[in-house]
């Protein structure tokens, strides 16, 4: 298999939903068409690829996500952890402080 950008080959279309759209990324599957009596390539174009890969989901527990929804999760996760950080810090001083007032009673 290899990624190509268009259909170089006959039928140039997507075998799923049979897009002709020359611009799109494809994945040529390097096989021939079996339906096809001359020489055909099978295509399949990135958006039925990214919908076959979601239905996949639930048996394969691997999730499809888009470059944009991983990088809000990635500064989600830098942003939870700069506030756990902030937070250990101030439970070290609040710790402190109770420590000042407990010794300050006796």
């Amino acid at each position: 298999m290899d990624v190509r950008q268009g259909f170089q080959v006959a039928p140039g279309k997507c075998f799923v939903c049979s897009t002709p759209d020359p611009s799109v990324w494809v994945i040529d599957t390097c096989q021939d068409d079996p339906a096809e009596v001359r020489r055909a390539r099978v295509y399949l174009c990135a958006n039925c690829v990214v919908a076959a890969a979601k239905m996949l989901t639930p048996y394969t527990g691997v999730h499809v996500v888009s470059t944009d929804a991983l990088s809000t999760l990635h500064e989600s996760a830098q942003q939870a952890e700069a506030l756990r950080t902030r937070a250990e810090a101030a439970e070290g001083k609040l710790a402190e402080l109770r420590d000042f007032v407990v010794e300050g009673a006796v």
